[in-house]
């Protein structure tokens, strides 16, 4: 029975409390609305369930109650959406929505030391999102980790569409709980959750665990933030299928674990292994100079037990250890074979300053590390023949602490070095390579997280989504005949002068035609002689600092 308490949390040893303090615990098995007004206490596992839709007004502060003042015997405070159940939070850029520890004064950026892993992490549990999407697992339904092993807690199923609603500027701060050895509460837990749920806008910040962990599932999550876990920044298993575009991982100097653990399915043969697809990506470990070199930042990337997916246009830089390890056991369902397959793929992306060194014979791991020569080799050849560059990415400032700037320097080869993507309208053709643009103030990380709440970001950034960027200057694009035969015809207008390259690419991305570059501006008419090529799908990009457009064309 759902249970709704005005409680004294005198009575708990905290705090005196106001009318607008609400206390929430056990299940909510109808609809229900919380407000700003209210700032809202989970005294253990609060579950919605029942087919329920809980909807969280923008600016709205959610609190997890310390494990010693939980009443209700949970081992910690997680606010859980069910499967069947639905959670519609619609945070703003300007009134975020707060998940936070009871001990964190969200109007005092300085209440917690943040230097301390005992006053900053691990303070509640997290945000939970269990879903009916198909998971690769030894069953079709299991219980997310953490959780008490309990029919409600189950997620899992067969439609990869599901719905479990919509996070939208969404902050969670100071969790990640350690329930039983090996167990935990992620910052964000994803558990079979379907591609009808929308996840954008949200970071995990401080957790004492990994920042979002998907447990399977189809979910497409875009504008993801995770600052200064203790564990790994991107954690999939279970078989998850879907799509990520726009994320920052930054690690903290001395703590956290990879930017990416990557695990495919359980069993490792699986049919069903994990294979996202993941695009725009920066990662930046705790590894700044040799002098800080006792980060505990391992790697990268790891990709194991049989992953698939793709890892393109990102930038990885900054870990204490080694950029890659792709796991080469022998077997044919590993990750190494993945990437023999194809169905494991790194392209275009831009890799820098490790721990262990320079060059691709230094930062690549293998596993088992005494692994065949031959097939590191072979990984070495994929990354080389993927367009995959060990150079500066030219970040304008990976500071952790108050002048963290993530944009790209002017002049920056990333500027205008990302590849076309899959042919799929859910992701954003940009012409840049990692998860921020340059050349202007305009962050997607400024006004609503963590990270600015406590001055960690450069001033005179302000906030701009990267939709703000797509053809601010491009009037019209045409391409024409399409389908052609021997030549296309490419019109564009761009309302002020901007230098911009224009491109033909085939499929797989690799540049078959540099149709024209320089500056631009009004009307430009271009031909492309096509006859000497193949038949089948191209595409026509037009790159600027302002314009991003692809195209795709086809040729008879």
């Amino acid at each position: 029975m759902r249970k709704v308490y005005l409680t004294l949390l005198a009575a708990l040893g905290f705090m005196a409390v106001n009318a607008a303090d609400i206390t929430k615990k056990d299940e909510i098995k109808s609809d229900e609305t919380w407000t700003k007004s209210n700032t809202y206490f989970l005294d253990g596992f609060v579950l919605v369930t029942n087919g329920a839709t809980l909807t969280i007004e923008a600016g709205t502060v959610i609190k997890g109650l310390a494990a010693d003042n939980i009443t209700s015997g949970d081992a910690a405070a997680a606010l859980i959406i069910g499967r069947g159940a639905k959670i519609m939070a619609e945070g703003t850029a300007t009134e975020p929505i707060i998940f936070t520890s009871e001990l964190d004064d969200v109007n005092d950026a300085n209440d917690l030391n943040l230097s301390d892993p005992n006053e900053s992490r691990s303070l509640w549990g997290g945000l939970v999102l269990l879903g009916n999407a198909p998971i690769g697992s030894t069953a079709s339904e299991i219980v997310v980790e953490g959780l008490p092993n309990e029919d409600r807690y189950k997620f899992g199923g067969t439609n990869a569409a599901d719905n479990s609603g919509v996070l939208r500027f969404i902050s969670i701060r100071h969790s990640g709980y350690e329930i039983a050895a090996d167990s935990e509460l992620q910052g964000l837990s994803l558990g079979g959750v379907g591609s009808g749920t929308t996840i954008e806008y949200v970071e995990s910040f401080f957790s004492g665990d990994d920042g979002v962990e998907f447990f399977g599932g189809t979910v497409d999550v875009r504008y993801w933030v995770s600052s200064f876990n203790d564990d790994d920044g991107l954690d999939w298993d279970e078989g998850y299928r879907g799509r990520i575009q726009f994320a920052l991982v930054i690690g903290d100097s001395k703590r956290g674990d990879h930017g990416a653990e990557c695990d495919g399915a359980k069993p490792d043969d699986n049919a069903l292994y994990s294979a996202p697809q993941v695009y725009n990506v920066t990662f930046i470990g705790g590894y700044e100079n040799a002098t800080n070199s006792g980060a505990k930042n391992e790697h990268g990337m790891v990709l194991r037990d049989g992953t698939g997916g793709v890892i393109a246009n990102s930038i990885i830089t900054e870990y204490n250890n080694y950029a890659l390890q792709v796991e080469d056991r022998a077997e044919t369902f590993d990750s190494y074979s993945k990437m023999k397959n194809g169905d494991l793929e790194f392209i275009n992306n831009y890799w820098y300053s490790f721990g262990a060194g320079s060059s691709w014979n230094d930062i690549i791991l293998a596993t088992p590390e005494k692994a065949r020569e031959t097939d590191a080799a072979s990984l070495k050849t994929h990354l080389a023949n993927n367009n995959n560059t060990i150079a500066n990415p030219g970040i304008t400032s990976t500071s952790r602490t108050s002048n963290f700037n993530p944009t790209l320097k002017s002049g920056s080869a990333t500027l205008t070095g990302g590849k076309p993507l899959v042919d799929d309208e859910w992701f954003y053709n940009v012409p840049f390579i990692g998860a921020f643009n340059g050349e202007t103030d305009e962050c997607w990380i400024k006004g609503w997280t963590a990270m600015d709440h406590h001055g960690m970001l450069a001033s005179g950034l302000t906030y701009g989504g990267i939709t703000s960027i797509e053809n601010a200057n491009l009037k019209y694009f045409g391409v024409y005949p399409n389908p052609a035969n021997e030549v296309v015809y490419v019109d564009l207008n761009l309302e002020v002068s901007e230098n911009v390259q224009v491109r033909l690419l085939d499929l797989s991305g690799r540049v078959v035609m540099n149709v024209a570059s320089g500056s631009m501006e009004g009307i430009s008419k271009l031909t492309i002689n096509t006859e000497n090529l193949n038949k089948g799908t191209y595409f026509i990009q037009i790159n600027g600092v302002r314009t991003a457009l692809t195209q795709r064309l086809m040729l008879q």
